[in-house]
C-alpha cells in the first residue's frame, strides 16, 4: 500500500500529504518505543543497583559489617 502511495505521490497532492503525516507517524512512535526502552534499561539498572547494595549491606554477606554487630552486642551485654 505504501509502495503504491509513494509511486502515486507525485501525480496527487492529497496523497502526498497523507504520505507525509504517515511517515511523520512513523518516526514519532519509533521515537517512543526508544524512550520506552530507554527507560526500561534504566529502570532495570536501577534494580540492579539496588540488589547489588542490599547484597553488600547483608549481614551474611558482608564480614566487616557482621563483625561490627558481634562487637556491639558483646559491649552490650558484658
Amino acid at each position: 500500500m505504501l509502495q503504491d502511495a509513494e509511486e502515486k505521490e507525485w501525480k496527487s497532492e492529497p496523497i502526498k500529504v497523507w504520505l507525509g503525516d504517515l511517515k511523520d507517524a512513523a518516526y514519532d512512535a519509533g521515537d517512543l518505543l526508544d524512550e520506552f526502552a530507554n527507560e526500561a534499561r534504566w529502570r532495570q539498572q536501577q534494580r540492579v543497583l539496588k540488589n547489588r547494595v542490599r547484597y553488600f549491606l547483608s549481614s551474611n554477606h558482608n564480614q566487616p559489617v557482621l563483625r561490627e554487630r558481634y562487637v556491639y552486642k558483646k559491649l552490650l551485654f558484658v
